[in-house]
Order: C-alpha cells, then structure tokens, then sequence
C-alpha cells in the first residue's frame, strides 16, 4: 500500500481547550485526571467513554453531549469494588462494540441482543500497578449506567509471547465478517518497558487466538514512536482499514496513523499526524489516546492531552502534570454559540472555566408577589409566567425541578412553622403520603418537558431536594424541631434516613432522563450571628445522610450546594466534610462577606451575594456593589445574583439600571 491519500485523515484544527476534565473534588473517581476517550452516539446524542483517575486506580465514567464539544458527565459505570478477584481494583473501559465505517454514524453493534464493552484492569493499587488483563462486559440498559462483567478475563499477559507478558491494555474490539479483532497494548516488561500493539481474533467472544504475526503495529526504531506504538483505534473508511495509534520516543506522545487491507498487514504513515504543542500549550507533554468520530462532514479525532500544571487547574495529577480530554478538527469549529448559552455560561463558572462572553445572570429565586403587583403597575406586562419574565429581562433562564418529600394529601401544620407531627406514631400515621413514587414521577415528566431546551443549552436547571435540617423542621415545627435533637433522636434519624433513602431514588431515577446543572439542598439553618445548631449535632444528625446521598450525585459530576439564610460562614468547613460544595443565597444583611469567604475558601461554590438592599438606592449604590464582588466575580465558582428575592421596595425602573449593571460587570468578568 503506497498511496496512503492522508487528507481526509487529518484533523489540522485544535480546539485549544478541554472538552473534560478531572473534578479535583477529593473522594471522586476522577479526581485527578480523565484519559482515554471514546466518542460514539446513542439514543439520539453523543456519548464518551472515558477513564478516570483519582490516586488510587482507574475507574470507567460516561459523559454525554449533543453538539461534541460541551460534555456532561453522567457518571460511573464500571467501578471499584464492582468486579471478581482479579479486576477489583480497576476498570479502565476503552472501547465499546460499534458501527465500524467512518462515514456512517457511529453507533452502538448489539451482539446476541447485547452491547458489549472492553475493558482492562491492573491487579493493584495506585498508577498502573501490576501486569493488566483485559475483560469484557455487556449491558442491556440503553442508558448504558449499568454493567454485568464476565467473571474471567478474556485475555492474560502470562499466556502470551515475550513481548507482551508485562501486561495488556488499551484495547479495541471490531467486528468483522462474522470474527471479533480485538486489538491490544502490550507491553515487555515492568519498568523501561516498549509498547507494541497486537490482535486477537474470536468467534464467540470467549475463545481468543493471537495472531501468529504479532505485534501487528511494532514500534519504529529510532523514529518518534521508537518507544511505545500504542492505543489502536481502528475505522473503516474509504475502502480500507485505519488505525490511529500514538507513538512515544520516551519524551513526547504523539498522535499517528496506519493503514490495512486486512486487518492484520498496516503501513505506518512515518510522522505524527497530531503533534504536541508549544510551551504551555494544553498538549505541550503529550497528545495521545484517539478515537475519531465523523459528524456533518467534520472528522473529530478526540486525544487525551498533557502538560505542566498550571494555577487555576481545576486539578492535578500524579508528577504535577494537567491531563485532560480536547479535540481536533478536520475544519475550523464555529463554537461561540454552543460556548454563550446560558447553561455553557453556568457549567463554566461552576468548574471554573472562563465563559465565552460573559458569567450567567440568573436569579435563582424570583421576586416576591408584592414586587410583581408593584412593577405591573409600574409597567410590566401582566402575568408573565417565570420563563417569559426573566427573558423580559434578558436574565438567563434558571429553573427548577423540585422534588420534596410530601406528596398531595399530606396533612400541613395550621400556622406557619407549626408542627405537622409530635411523635414516632404520627410520622407513621402520615407515611402514605411521603416520600412516593408519584412524587418522582411528576419530577420525570417535568424534566422531560424541559430536556429539549436543557440539551439545547437554552436554560440551566437547578435540582431542589429537601435538607436534613429542613424537613424535620417541616414536620415537627420549628421550636419543637430544636427539643427534638435531644429529646427525639430516634424520630430524628429515622426521618432523615427515610429522606436519605428517597433522595437516592429521585437521583437515580431522575439523572438518567435529565442530569441538573446543580442540586440545591434546602436548609435555612443560619441565623444573623451564625449557625442555628452546633458542629456536634451537624455531624451527629446531618452529615451521615449527606455523606450517604452525596456519593450518588457525584457520579453524575454534579456540584452540590447547600441553600441556607443566615450567616453561614462558620459552617463551611462542616460542609467540606460532609461532601457539599458551596452554598446560596450568601445574605450580606446577615454578615456574609463572600470576598472574605474567597480568600479562606479558593474553591468553595458560591451563588447570590448580591446586597438586595443596596437595588433602591440608585445607580451608584448598584455599581458600588458590583465594584466590591467584581475580584470574586473573575476568580470562578462563584454565581452573582442578588442574595435573596428582590424586595418591593424596588421599582422596576431601579431593577432595570440594575440589570443594565449586572450584564455590564458580568461581561467585564469574563475579560
């Protein structure tokens, strides 16, 4: 094969910024970096493969998007502590069976009724620690969380030839006139090793043979892939076999290409056809790892990339590297749109990215009654539902699902924060109408009403859930809720345990339909001079049930905030340990000084802040305001927006000079 007709391979164009990233939230599976992408569509969207790191070993997460550039994690599928003996430890899914020409979509291949998943795992704890093994898994769930691995690996290091016996990694599985070609790394031995790449074949899926010829894509000596010819991602397309692998020389990986007939004869291009970048630049180490996906007419070849961490990095690997997940582009992308949205802006501001254009206006709570009667008389139109009002005001669309515990029917108290129960009995008297399922599935047919504009980036969606704090309130009452932390603890645990419970069935039954942008945990448990209960209790009565709720939503990489009035700043480290993120509305009347806050807590997530007091006041108690939250404004992770509804004491005319600044300073932001 001389004319290897490389254009319509190439991908010239680098995004120049991550499409995914670790979480840097300690306790997550992908704490510290993401590697090895695979891009293909299902069930109307774009979905990637990845592999997370967090110290400890690798764990397989899914992330979804409808335009390849933005991605929403989805969460874990193929976890720690999931599997048998010998893949306990790790689970690194590279591949999923699939669509193998390039110009067709690139969807899921079920085999006898299934789709299937390959996946390697490294015997112990920490970076690639022990020769790897390669196993397979399969899943009937079209949401693709859920996995059933085979309890043996399909392939082991032991049994092959010298060359590959210091382990097997990174593999792709092809089908092909009725024969599996599962295409591997391997690797010599256990230090200074070299990486070659091989084939197995199979009928079954159980039984594999190597090929004779191995390593089908040996390494090159003395070129730029002298040391390792690894991670083969194979396509058909244009009549023939591609594979893009990436070669190492001990310095750099770099992206490059082969070419077969057969499968099993390739020809190398000799030169990298994706090279690191500058100094500085996010692939400056390494750009490594493809898997190539063709959309209307653009390639998108998809790489892990590498360099030296840098301040701001939303996390940090092993040897102070940046790793991530970018992409390259056979043209030029026009991004600025899909970058604007209002849900781009607050996903960005949230991970501290830098937005497009400018940081999200919202208001997360909408204005009192009293203050829309006052504005229809000072000329609003009339009876706006919320959507159309804040796009009256060019604010960006926040919604939200709510999801509380007490369902049509449940007895209320018969005065504001009175008591709906006094005891075990009547908290059992009342259960038929807590914590239902038709509670959920309101909330599903909800999200499923607003997913077009979600997946469309058109508003952002905020999850409300109630606290272990609030709800207990609910029902006891609010000066009964205090006596009942000492003299009902019983009644205590079992009614946040009950809401624990129910909690994790909204997660899991919701975040598949629609995955939030945030979940809020209604609390209230602050006051002007501070917290309304001590760490003990928090600790005691509280942090159990976040710690065991939080787990769930975090495998969709969605932030957690806790929304509490009051002075909330004492509490803060009590909400690190329970696994929340950040907290709303950030009274200032009640003391809250969020710049303060910035300076203890770089990345604590923050929403509010804005003094409401200050908007009747006029225009230069307005600019004044946003001169002082401007420095955390540019620092990431924080959400402006005033720190409570906006009173009626201020007309619409102060409230439109305020939204002219709020648009004014979020875009000075963002520069």
């Amino acid at each position: 094969m001389t004319d290897l007709n490389l254009e319509q391979y190439l991908t010239p164009h680098k995004l120049g910024r991550p499409v995914l990233t670790g979480s840097g939230v300690d306790g997550t599976f992908d704490d510290l970096a993401v590697d090895c992408p695979f891009v293909f569509e299902h069930a109307g969207a774009f979905y990637m493969l990845f592999v997370g790191f967090d110290g400890k070993g690798y764990q397989t997460g899914l992330a979804r998007s409808t335009d390849l550039v933005e991605w929403e994690k989805r969460g874990v599928i193929l976890g720690r502590g999931e599997g048998n003996d010998w893949d306990n430890q790790n689970a690194a899914g590279t591949w999923l069976l699939c669509e193998n020409d390039l110009d067709k979509p690139r969807t899921l291949r079920k085999w006898q009724g299934k789709y299937w998943l390959v996946y390697h795992s490294y015997p112990g704890e920490g970076y690639e620690v022990g020769p790897g093994r390669v196993g397979l898994a399969w899943t009937e769930d079209e949401s693709l969380m859920s996995w059933h691995r085979l309890p043996e690996p399909i392939l082991l290091p032991e049994e092959g030839a010298p060359w590959e016996q210091g382990g097997l990694y990174k593999e792709c599985l092809i089908l092909h006139d009725d024969v599996f070609y599962l295409f591997y790394n391997a690797k010599n031995r256990a230090d200074r090793w070299i990486e070659q790449i091989g084939v197995a074949t199979s009928r079954d899926l159980v039984s594999w043979a190597r090929h004779a010829d191995n390593p089908v894509l040996p390494v090159t000596e003395s070129a730029w892939d002298a040391g390792f010819s690894s991670d083969p991602g194979v396509v058909h397309y244009d009549g023939r076999w591609a594979m893009y692998y990436f070669g190492y020389d001990f310095r750099h990986a770099q992206e490059g290409i082969a070419f077969s007939d057969d499968l099993i004869h390739w020809v190398k291009h000799p030169e990298p056809i994706i090279t690191v970048g500058n100094e500085g630049e996010l692939d400056s180490i390494h750009a490594h790892k493809p898997s190539v996906i063709k959309h209307d007419g653009v390639l998108y070849h998809f790489y892990c990339a590498c360099r030296s961490a840098m301040p701001g990095d939303p996390t940090v690997n092993l040897g102070q590297e940046f790793r991530c997940l970018t992409v390259a582009t056979s043209e030029p992308l026009r991004t600025e749109t899909a970058l604007s949205t209002p849900r781009q802006r607050f996903l960005d501001v949230l991970n501290f990215r830098q937005p497009a254009d400018r940081l999200p206006m919202v208001e997360w709570a909408a204005w009192w009654d009293q203050t829309i009667v006052r504005w229809e008389q000072e000329g609003l139109p009339a009876r706006m539902d919320l959507e159309t009002s804040l796009g009256y005001f060019g604010l960006d669309p926040m919604l939200m699902i709510g999801a509380g515990p007490r369902d049509t029917g449940c007895p209320g108290p018969q005065e504001h924060g009175g008591a709906i129960i006094n005891d075990m009995a009547e908290y059992e008297a009342i259960s038929p109408y807590l914590y239902t399922d038709a509670i959920i599935d309101r909330a599903i047919e909800f999200a499923e009403n607003l997913k077009a504009q979600h997946d469309r980036g058109e508003i952002i969606i905020r999850l409300w859930l109630d606290g272990f704090f609030w709800f207990p309130r609910v029902l006891l009452g609010i000066e009964p809720h205090f006596y009942a932390f000492y003299d009902k603890p019983e009644l205590m645990h079992r009614i946040n345990s009950d809401l624990a419970d129910f909690n994790i069935r909204v997660i899991e039954a919701l975040f598949p339909v629609l995955t939030p942008d945030m979940v809020g945990f209604a609390e209230d448990m602050s006051y002007n001079h501070g917290p309304m209960l001590s760490k003990k209790l928090f600790a005691t009565f509280l942090m159990p049930y976040y710690q065991r709720v939080i787990p769930h939503i975090k495998r969709y990489g969605v932030p957690v905030l806790i929304d509490s009035d009051g002075d909330i700043t004492k509490m803060i480290p009590w909400m690190y340990e329970a696994g929340i993120e950040g907290v709303y509305p950030l009274e200032r009347q009640a003391g809250v000084d969020i710049v303060k806050i910035r300076e203890l807590y770089p990345d604590f997530l923050m929403m509010g802040g804005y003094d409401k007091m200050v908007m009747s006041q006029g225009e230069a108690a307005m600019r004044a305001e946003f001169e002082r939250l401007l420095p955390v404004m540019r620092s990431g992770g924080y959400i402006p927006s005033v720190d409570h509804q906006t009173p009626p004491g201020v007309s619409l005319e102060n409230y439109r000079i305020y939204v002219s600044l709020f648009e004014e300073y979020c875009r000075r932001a963002a520069q």
